[in-house]
C-alpha cells in the first residue's frame, strides 16, 4: 500500500504587465487529474450562481510550463457551461487525463469558483479534499514586487511544501526564488526561472529541486 504524502499546497502568483485581470476571468493554478501511487488526484470546480438568471462560463486547460497564449491551446469555440439561477454545481472533468497545469476560468463576472483537489483511493472512494486558491484580480502579484510566502517547511518524515509559481501576463517574466529560515537568515543563494506567459510551474520538492536543500526547518518563507 502507498500511502499519499501530503504538504502545503501554496502559490505565488505574478504578473508580468501591471493590468488587472479582468473581473470576469479566475485561474485554478493547481490542476491535476493524475494517479499517484494508490491514489487519485483530481481538481473539481464548484460554481455557483446567486442571481435569479442562466449565467455560464468556459473552461480552459493551460499544460504546466506551456506558453498559454498560444492559438493551438486556445479554443477559438469553447464549450460554455450553464449555471441555473440559485444553483450550486460541481464540475469534475474539466482537467484532461494525466493533465497537470492551470485552469482559465472564464464567467460573466457574477459566478462564484472554489476549487478543491479531490483525492480517492483505488476503489475509488473519497479519501480528502483539500481547498486550491483561485487567483483573481484581487489577490495576484504584479510582476517585479517582492512576495513572501510564510510557514514552509521540509523533512525527513515526508513534510515538505509544494509550491506553484504562475505567470498570468501575456509575456515571459523572470521570477527570483530564495530561502530564509524564520529568524531571517538566508538558507539557500537562490534561483532565477524565466515563466512563459500565462503558464504555471508547479514543483513537488521545490526546496531540493530549486534550491538543492535537504532539511527546511519549520517556519521558513
Amino acid at each position: 500500500m502507498h500511502k499519499l504524502r501530503t504538504g502545503l499546497l501554496l502559490v505565488l502568483a505574478l504578473l508580468a504587465v501591471a493590468i488587472p485581470l479582468a473581473a470576469d476571468t479566475a485561474y485554478v493554478p493547481i490542476a491535476h487529474s493524475r494517479a499517484t501511487g494508490d491514489f487519485t488526484l483530481t481538481t473539481e470546480v464548484w460554481v455557483s450562481n446567486e442571481t435569479d438568471a442562466v449565467h455560464g462560463f468556459t473552461a480552459l486547460f493551460l499544460p504546466a510550463g506551456s506558453d498559454g497564449t498560444v492559438a493551438t491551446l486556445r479554443d477559438t469555440d469553447p464549450a460554455i457551461r450553464w449555471v441555473a439561477p440559485g444553483e450550486s454545481k460541481v464540475f469534475k472533468n474539466l482537467v484532461p487525463d494525466d493533465g497537470r497545469g492551470m485552469l482559465e476560468l472564464w464567467g460573466s463576472g457574477v459566478l462564484k469558483f472554489d476549487a478543491q483537489m479531490a483525492i480517492y483511493d483505488a476503489s475509488g472512494a473519497l479519501s480528502q479534499n483539500v481547498d486550491l486558491p483561485i487567483i483573481t484580480s484581487e489577490n495576484l502579484v504584479q510582476g517585479g514586487v517582492e512576495s513572501t510566502v510564510q510557514g514552509l517547511g521540509r523533512n525527513s518524515n515526508g513534510k515538505q511544501a509544494n509550491i506553484g509559481l504562475a505567470n498570468l501576463g501575456h509575456e515571459s517574466i523572470n521570477c527570483f526564488v530564495s530561502l530564509s529560515l524564520a529568524d531571517g537568515t538566508k538558507l539557500a543563494s537562490g534561483a532565477s526561472l524565466i515563466l512563459q506567459p500565462l503558464t504555471v510551474w508547479q514543483f513537488d520538492d521545490p526546496f531540493f529541486q530549486l534550491l538543492s536543500v535537504d532539511e527546511v526547518p519549520d517556519g521558513a518563507r
